[in-house]
């Protein structure tokens, strides 16, 4: 006697009977398994059946946020569960993983929340939605794939080893094109917090003087009162205002996937002193910089002076927003005229969060001595800052 039938395939309560249900078959879905779980997957199968739709919705490949498709058909799609959305022509090529937030029957319009994504391009009208299971990040990916950098004239906030950003505790995409912030309307000479946040699906940059915390929901760095704004990165505007990141002025720091960024300057002509106590030789060879508080900030100084007379001698040093001298120093005495000496050092400093500058200081006796510059390079005093970001 028939039990049931299932993809086609009658079951009767012999299957059941002594040892039956051990007994190896193939199951609807094409895998050899004993019988008893051989039933259990084609009703699986089915009911997987049951929740598949088509849908013509004209999209794009590679969206982010909250996206809609209506469906050909009216199958509802549970609240919470979560759908692969992919091209019935390409469907490993591209597709989109997300949890539903919404179905309309009467439309059948169903709303997804989008996780993850494959491919571009488009729009296309061929789109297969169908259940799937408990997704989340895949296994190569975490919070920060990403690194915010100066392009052109704006802030660009770009994918880095995956496109994952936790904001409020979600993991948003990072779009491939980036995402943008222009210096406009914005203070110069002023130091900006970059946040990002979801703006009706949309993510957006914003700059801001408000200084991050740590979330105690999620451990992410956000703005403070405001955990739907994650910190990306820190900038500084100069007159404009303008955005900066250039050769003496490493402006623009990513708080995710930090690099070694480089500052540095050097003396176009020779800088004299002859007084016995430090002070700055030209703010020429200034370098400007941001840094974490927890990144310790590098800096080189090398270079020659001449010291003019026999007996005499030179000193130099590294003042840090000021003409105080750090505790490192390099230099020498003369043992002839217009003696010609070398000097190089290096120091390693934790500083604030924030902007900062470093600048050379000298002292030299009373005959005097000149800190050599010049337009060509490996022919003068040069001063580098190197921080992280």
């Amino acid at each position: 006697m028939t039990f049931i039938t299932v993809n086609g395939k009658p079951y009767n309560t012999a299957d059941f009977e002594e040892f039956g249900h051990s007994e190896t078959v193939t199951a609807g879905t094409g895998e050899q398994l004993p019988r008893l779980l051989a039933m259990i997957a084609d009703v699986m199968a089915d009911a997987s059946r049951a929740r598949q739709a088509t849908s013509a919705e004209s999209k794009n490949g590679g969206l982010s946020g909250s996206q809609s498709w209506v469906l050909a058909s009216d199958i509802s799609f549970a609240v919470g569960s979560r759908v692969i959305i992919a091209r019935t022509s390409d469907p490993t090529g591209v597709w989109y993983v997300g949890q539903v937030t919404g179905y309309v029957s009467g439309t059948r319009t169903l709303t997804v929340q989008v996780e993850e994504s494959n491919g571009a391009g488009g729009p296309y009208t061929d789109w297969t939605v169908s259940l799937t299971g408990q997704t989340g990040p895949s296994s190569n990916s975490g919070h920060g794939q990403c690194r915010l950098a100066k392009s052109g004239a704006n802030l660009v906030l770009s994918p880095f080893n995956g496109n994952y950003l936790d904001i409020n505790g979600t993991y948003e995409i990072v779009p491939d094109a980036g995402v943008s912030l222009a210096a406009t309307s914005l203070a110069a000479d002023t130091t900006y917090y970059i946040y990002a946040y979801m703006n009706t699906g949309n993510m957006t940059l914003e700059a801001s003087t408000t200084a991050p915390v740590r979330s105690a929901t999620t451990g992410v760095q956000i703005k403070t009162g405001d955990a739907a704004r994650t910190l990306v990165g820190m900038a500084r505007t100069v007159t404009g205002p303008a955005w900066e990141d250039s050769a003496a002025k490493r402006l623009v720091l990513s708080h995710f996937n930090r690099r070694q960024v480089v500052a540095n300057a050097a003396f176009t002509a020779d800088r004299s002193r002859s007084v016995g106590t430090y002070d700055e030789l030209n703010s020429e060879i200034r370098n400007e910089f941001l840094c974490w508080a927890d990144e310790p900030v590098r800096f080189m100084a090398s270079g020659r002076v001449t010291v003019a007379t026999s007996g005499q001698g030179f000193r130099t040093s590294i003042g840090i927003d000021g003409t105080t001298a750090e505790d490192v120093n390099s230099g020498a005495s003369a043992t002839g005229s217009s003696h010609i000496l070398p000097f190089g050092f290096s120091h390693e400093k934790l500083l604030s969060v924030g902007y900062h500058y470093a600048t050379l200081l000298g002292l030299a006796g009373a005959g005097g001595a000149d800190w050599e510059g010049s337009g060509t390079a490996g022919e003068r005093c040069t001063l580098r800052a190197v921080t992280m970001g």
